[in-house]
């Protein structure tokens, strides 16, 4: 008897319970999928023109769903969320007042002056992530049973 091993790739455990029958306790490539429900950007005015100029600028877009995995890397090494859902929601909660700091009118400021990978404004950012934790709060809400239970089940199970 030699020891067999068999890689299934790098696969989250909803995958692999999908898929194979099994989890895994401690799985770095485990992930929750989020529906989030996108503020709408607009579509008319100056403002709206700059936040469709960060979007295009930063190569971001809506999307269906996100993905939060624990260890994901931004494109600069950094950990945490997907790398999108703050930027783009600092883009779509994105008021002329959150700019007050910028010399100008709204109309006069570039999609260069701004980096929505970084918080643009105090109020700004507190919107963001206001808006990313009640996406998680949903999410976390369509669960039929809290980790906590979750956790008693498996401790009842292996007695």
């Amino acid at each position: 008897g030699e020891e067999v091993f068999i890689s299934y790739g790098d696969l989250p455990n909803d995958r692999l319970l999908h898929l194979y029958g099994f989890a895994l306790g401690n799985n770095p490539h485990n992930r929750v999928v989020l529906e989030p429900q996108w503020p709408p950007l607009g579509d008319t005015g100056s403002l709206e023109a700059l936040k469709d100029a960060l979007l295009a600028r930063h190569d971001i877009f809506p999307t269906p769903t996100v993905e939060i995995r624990r260890g994901v890397h931004y494109k600069d090494g950094r950990k945490g969320l997907d790398g999108c859902l703050l930027p783009l929601a600092r883009v779509a909660l994105l008021q002329s007042s959150h700019l007050s700091h910028l010399p100008g009118p709204v109309s006069a400021v570039s999609s260069d002056q701004l980096d929505v990978t970084k918080p643009i404004s105090s109020a700004n950012e507190a919107a963001a992530v206001a808006w990313a934790l009640e996406q998680c709060e949903r999410r976390l809400a369509g669960y039929p049973t809290t980790l906590a239970e979750d956790e008693a089940q498996v401790v009842r199970a292996a007695e």
